[in-house]
This record gives structure tokens, sequence and C-alpha cells, in this order.
């Protein structure tokens, strides 16, 4: 009989046997415990000869940074690493909390999908770097679940050259221990989320620098659709919040859902003028908050404005004095009872904006639930 290989090639590619000629080398299945070394050569092969790096539906056990990046180039033109899919390909770490999974230097207009990330902490899963120029990359059908840092580093204190127009696409981080999605860098600039979610966490997407020691802030993003739940994980801070938002630009949120997560945004930098649209948004906090929570914190200089919006909880909105403007337009406000965990009337929504910050309120609703 004689061996037959066949390879399919979508941007995916399925190996009936090995020595695949149209993909690098998989990592062999053995019985070796530790797949780093394995992972590693599969990786600078698949760069070298410019092919997807498929990962089959199997476990792989890392317990040192796998490095993406070429040799003879600052760049990875149409990086492609495809798993088999969440809770097929799982990457299981085992290295140090100090360092990252996968360490991915210059990719362009690439992919990065169908993976599973579990196991031991580490400082991010996913940790690009601009290496020059790091953009238009697409994350897609990736699950997050180790207590890394961050799920996601774009840009990091030793590389400020700009990791800009990511996407992420069904895309989900729960545990991360500083943030799910961090971004750093002036340059790195306008990432894009689409029906992505983060649970448990201090904070979900952070552009500010206080997460990582002599990280510059980041650039600004988008998210679409989705959602969140227990982020932040407790009241909020300069480092708890869903969105930490410490660079001045605009931010676009629409038809996201957030549950239980106390404070939905937090800036600390009261000089940048950050201007927040909030459309068809739902923020619901069944939790037990003091009534001193505060449901958005937006320092001077910024400008916020919801429309068409539903927000069920207890708390108030914080907007600076110097505040550009603050705009509700078309929202319906939720009511309880004494004693229930939701605002007992719509003023207390607002009871801790100063009264020199400008505030506009048109077609609102209050709804006793």
């Amino acid at each position: 009989m004689h061996q037959m290989n066949t390879c399919a090639i979508v941007s995916l590619c399925v190996c009936l046997v090995s020595h695949c000629p149209s993909a690098a080398v998989l990592a062999t299945e053995g019985p070796e415990p530790d797949d780093t070394s394995a992972l590693q050569r599969q990786v600078d092969a698949a760069i070298s000869m410019r092919k997807p790096v498929v990962l089959q539906s199997r476990v792989y056990r890392i317990s040192s940074s796998i490095v993406v990046a070429s040799r003879r180039a600052n760049s990875v033109l149409g990086l492609t690493i495809q798993g088999a899919g969440v809770g097929n390909t799982v990457i299981v770490w085992g290295g140090s909390p100090e360092k990252s999974v996968f360490v991915i230097k210059g990719a362009k207009y690439g992919t990065v999908a169908g993976l599973y990330f579990k196991g031991t902490r580490a400082l991010a899963d996913l940790d690009f770097a601009g290496n020059g120029s790091s953009s238009n990359m697409k994350i897609s059908t990736v699950y997050f679940e180790n207590p890394a840092t961050f799920s996601v580093r774009l840009g990091n204190p030793q590389d400020f050259s700009e990791v800009s127009e990511f996407s992420f696409e069904s895309v989900a981080s729960a545990n991360a221990t500083s943030a799910g999605f961090e971004i750093e860098g002036n340059n790195s600039l306008n990432e894009n989320f689409y029906n992505c979610g983060c649970s448990h966490e201090p904070a979900c997407v952070s552009n500010s620098p206080l997460l990582d020691p002599a990280a510059q802030a980041g650039g600004n993003f988008n998210w679409f659709g989705g959602s969140v739940s227990s982020t932040p994980d407790r009241t909020s801070d300069a480092r708890h919040a869903t969105f930490l938002l410490s660079n001045g630009a605009t931010y676009n949120f629409i038809g996201v859902r957030v549950e239980n997560s106390s404070t939905l945004f937090y800036t600390s930098n009261s000089s940048a003028r950050v201007m927040v649209n909030w459309i068809g948004g739902m923020w619901y906090d069944w939790m037990a908050e003091e009534s001193n929570n505060e449901i958005i914190v937006l320092a001077d200089a910024g400008s916020f404005r919801s429309t068409n919006s539903v927000w069920m909880g207890k708390g108030s909105f914080y907007f600076g004095p110097h505040t550009i403007s603050n705009e509700f337009e078309g929202d319906d406000f939720r009511l309880g009872k004494t004693g229930q965990v939701l605002n007992e009337s719509s003023r207390n929504y607002f009871a801790r904006v100063p009264k020199e910050a400008p505030l506009r309120l048109v077609d609102i609703r209050a709804e006793r639930f």
C-alpha cells in the first residue's frame, strides 16, 4: 500500500499524515509531556517557508515562551496561527508568571484563530510587539481562561512601535489578573472588538499605563455587541473598571451588555479629552452596590453621550466639572423599591454629578422594575 498525503487549504490545512507538503511540519503528539521545543520548531519552519502554523486537535503543554518572529525581516506578513477550534486545540501554560505564552513580533495582515488557553499564570497569552510596525491582524474564536496578567497585550514597555487596527471577533477573556485586553503605546490605535466578552476580571479593556510598569498610554478602541460580566470584580478605582480609558480619543460602544460590573468607564487622566459614545447599551448590576457607587467616572476635558440605552443598578454617574458635554437621549432608567439593589429614583443616577458639569437629558424614561 502507498502512503497518501492529502492537504486542502482554505486558510485551514488538514493533514492526514505527517510531512504534509503544503503546511509546516506539525508538532508530534508523542509521549513527550512538554511540547515547547517541538512547537517552537514548527513555528520557525512555518515562518521560514511562509506557511500557516497549523495546530492539531490536542493539548499542547508549554513551559517557556513561543517566539513568533522572522529572522529575515522586521515583520511577518500574513502570519496565520490556526487551531482546530476552542475546546479542541488547547494551550496549557506551565511556565513562569513573568513570561508570555506567545510572543508575536511584527505580525501583519494575518489571523490567530481556534485556540483555548488554560494553565497557570502568565504575563500574557498573546503578547504582540510592533517590532517597527504591526497591524491588521484578526484574532477570532479564541478563549482565554488561565489567570494571565493580560490575556492579550498590544505593545509593551520595551517596544513603543505601533500595534494597530487589530480586529477581535468572538474572543472571550476570563480570570485575567489585571485586564483582559491591554493596549500600550500612543501609536497603537483603532483596535476593534466584535461580539467579544470578559468575565471576572479587574478590567476588560485598558489603555492605562498604570497596569504595566514603564508602559506608555495606549490608543483608542471600539466595541460592538458582546457581553461583559463581573468586570470589574470589586469597587472601582484607577485599576478597576469595565473599560479603563487614559488617552484622549473617541471611543464607540454599540449594543454592548454589561452585567454585575460596578463601574463601566473610568478615566484617570484629567487632561485627556476622552470622548465616549454609548449607543443601545445595557448596564445591569444586580450586585448589592453601595449608594455611592460610581457607574461612570469621567474626568475633566472629556465628553459622554448615551443614546437609547438601559441603566439598571445602584449608583451615580460622575462627570468632572470641566467636562465638555454629557448627554443622555432616549435612555431608560430602571428603578427599584427601598432596600432593593436598584436606585429608587432617577435622580439617584445623577446625584454625584457636580452642578458645574454640563448635563443634558432628552426624552429619558424612568421605569420601576
